[in-house]
């Protein structure tokens, strides 16, 4: 165990001085456009490669290469992180029950449930649940259930330590030879 505890058994206290929520950062773009030429880009330049390497004409995948690369430095400038942070199963739970859902089996209602998380649990920016409505109601499918998986993912998975040991660990091979005689039939 870390050094981070006066002793081999942390007390509460320690633990809860150190335990830190689980986070998760999701990068948003903010021109499509840009993103949609970047992949229109990213298949194309291998056929365009074979082609160059199959066929007698000045290479057209170089000048492409270097647009994309240029492309994919503005995309990265045009987007815009958003960090999830996990709330308490507290706050979670009274946010579910302020969202019921009226359809059988379902825990919540995911319009008005999804911007209250997103907006509970985002960090960075912080929104309120006005803008995170606005968000929801504005914004595309896809960006939307991005930020959404985020904010829930980071209230209800459980991350393993990373460096924990194998399930199954490999068989150490001897350095010397059995001594033990074989079993005759």
């Amino acid at each position: 165990m870390a050094k981070k505890f006066a002793s081999d058994s942390p007390t509460w206290d320690e633990i809860k001085q150190l335990k830190k929520p689980a986070t998760k950062t999701v990068w948003i773009s903010l021109d499509s456009d840009l993103v949609a030429r970047v992949e229109q880009l990213e298949r194309q330049i291998p056929r365009e490669r074979v082609r160059d390497n199959s066929q007698n004409r000045d290479p057209i995948a170089p000048p492409l290469e270097a647009e994309l690369a240029q492309l994919r430095q503005r995309a990265e400038d045009d987007s815009v992180p958003f960090t999830m942070k996990a709330i308490s199963r507290r706050r979670y739970d009274e946010l579910v029950a302020a969202h019921p859902s009226d359809q059988t089996g379902e825990a919540f209602d995911v319009d008005t449930f999804g911007p209250a998380l997103i907006a509970a649990c985002c960090a960075s920016p912080e929104l309120t649940e006005a803008a995170a409505a606005e968000l929801w109601e504005e914004w595309s499918p896809a960006e939307v259930v991005e930020l959404f998986n985020a904010a829930y993912a980071v209230c209800n998975e459980m991350r393993g330590v990373p460096f924990g040991r194998p399930a199954t660990a490999a068989t150490s091979v001897s350095e010397s030879p059995s001594t033990t005689a074989l079993l005759e039939e």
